[in-house]
């Protein structure tokens, strides 16, 4: 039998995009002096503004940047004008992964971030059931898992794994 959805397809994406609003880019993408203290060692445009893109993004929504996806425009304008880089630049960035994958790991180390793994599901779900008896609304439900991800600084898990979070029965693994 086929598990009812929490949220449809569309909802997740919602949830999970990047702002384009001036005032919510101002609020969750102007950087610090130390987010500029990490960016400024990275010599060439392009590594600025594609690390200071994963820093950004990994905050807020609280993943990473998939390769192949089209950043909106206001997003990388907004964070380019910061990094002394134009948006263009980030074109460049995807040439070597290698970069990507060590910016990610310099980013997750100095954040204190984490990857999503099968305790913080396990812990995630306990914590999840108390709130679920009280709170029926599935988009607040959604919205609460995906804040205190944030909190625990807990990189996003795909929209399909998050489903299954909020879902009774048995558990992966």
């Amino acid at each position: 039998m086929a598990r009812r959805r929490l949220l449809v397809h569309a909802q997740w994406n919602g949830l999970l995009a990047i702002p384009q609003d001036e005032r919510t880019l101002i609020q969750h993408y102007t950087l610090s002096r130390d987010d500029m203290d990490l960016i400024a060692p990275k010599r060439l445009s392009q590594n600025r503004l594609g690390f200071a893109v994963q820093l950004c993004l990994i905050r807020h929504p609280g993943r990473t940047p998939d390769p192949d996806e089209t950043l909106p425009a206001a997003f990388l304008a907004f964070i380019a004008g910061q990094v002394d880089a134009l948006p263009e630049d980030y074109a460049a960035y995807h040439h070597r992964p290698q970069t990507r994958r060590e910016h990610l790991a310099d980013i997750m180390a100095a954040g204190g971030y984490h990857t999503f793994v099968r305790q913080t599901f396990r812990d995630l779900s306990d914590w999840l059931l108390a709130i679920a008896q009280v709170t029926r609304d599935p988009l607040a439900l959604a919205n609460i898992l995906v804040d205190e991800l944030r909190r625990r600084r807990v990189l996003l898990p795909p929209a399909a794994v998050l489903e299954l979070i909020p879902a009774p029965g048995p558990r992966p693994g």
